[in-house]
């Protein structure tokens, strides 16, 4: 049987938390062997001493990248395989509830943990989640491979290729009652298209970004007409809240938070607005601080409209 995982590179990036790894202690055997460690210079050491033999390869990453969108942009550059998979290191992971798995919860969501699973039945779980994601990535959507009309199957098959493919933050999960929809949020796990982002990249610069660089990314596709799709029959979790120590905590603050904010607005005017927030739930930051209010079917639908109308570019 074909490996899923065939030219899919999975990465987990992390720093500052040699010794607090939910995301890696959450995914299931079978997932974590699959799974590349992108870490800062000089903590190879004691993940190796942590994760040797338990993931696929452990790397650090050069030493001239200081931000988490920095090393982002690295790895797309830097690995040869077509689909690349992103994930935060502290997540906790989430699915619907399922008659046919045989657990009850009063919440819509079981979290993917022995209180609700069996150790087999999470890494069933887990490897139908991580299926979804690469199927989308490489456009193969249910229900058209193998389709009495070939030539629609065709068709379809190259019109459905998404840019970015995304699991759903479990906040707001409940707010989408079908189990994926296009055109929304995506981050913290989330993965992209490079052979259609490779068509486009000349346009692409997140060099100004240091934390917010996921969402111009996500922007950035579906502008240049490429649309995302989410799933919401799974979802994550962040371990330990906003702003925790270690990772993006390091060198994120209110000053930086706001002036990405409006690096965004600036990126993509009428589709990106400037908001504040109460920023009290974030550890170390005090203020209110700048947040974006994004309207992503917009920019999706601007990118459709430009691609087919070269004068309606805006940006």
């Amino acid at each position: 049987m074909k490996d899923i995982f065939d030219n899919v590179r999975l990465l987990l990036t992390t720093r500052g938390r040699v010794s607090f790894q939910p995301t890696l202690k959450n995914l299931s055997d079978t997932i974590r062997q699959k799974v590349t460690i992108i870490c800062y210079p000089g903590e190879r050491k004691q993940h190796l001493i942590n994760w040797e033999g338990k993931v696929y390869q452990i790397i650090e990453h050069p030493n001239v990248l200081d931000n988490i969108d920095a090393i982002r942009h690295w790895c797309i550059e830097h690995f040869k395989e077509d689909y690349i998979i992103f994930m935060d290191d502290n997540l906790n992971f989430h699915v619907r509830k399922d008659s046919e798995r045989g657990t009850q919860c009063k919440f819509p969501l079981h979290q993917m943990c022995s209180k609700h699973f069996s150790e087999k039945t999470i890494s069933t779980i887990q490897w139908e989640m991580f299926t979804w994601i690469i199927d989308r990535l490489k456009s193969m959507k249910y229900g058209i491979v193998g389709s009495s009309s070939s030539n629609k199957s065709i068709q379809n098959l190259i019109d459905q290729k998404y840019g970015v493919v995304g699991i759903s933050t479990r906040p707001g999960n409940n707010r989408h009652i079908k189990n994926e929809e296009e055109n929304f949020r995506v981050y913290a796990f989330w993965g992209i298209n490079k052979l259609l982002f490779n068509q486009v990249k000349y346009n692409y610069d997140v060099s100004s970004f240091k934390y917010k660089g996921d969402f111009y990314t996500v922007l950035f596709m579906l502008t240049q007409g490429f649309p995302n799709i989410i799933s919401y029959k799974y979802s994550f979790g962040k371990v330990g809240g906003p702003n925790n120590q270690g990772g993006c905590s390091i060198y994120r603050n209110e000053k930086l938070i706001s002036l990405e904010a409006e690096l965004l607005a600036k990126k993509f005017p009428g589709i990106v607005k400037i908001v504040t927030k109460n920023s009290k739930s974030w550890k170390g930051v005090s203020d209110e601080i700048k947040d974006v209010n994004v309207q992503w079917k917009k920019a999706y639908e601007y990118g459709i409209r430009q691609k087919k109308d070269e004068k309606y570019r805006l940006f």
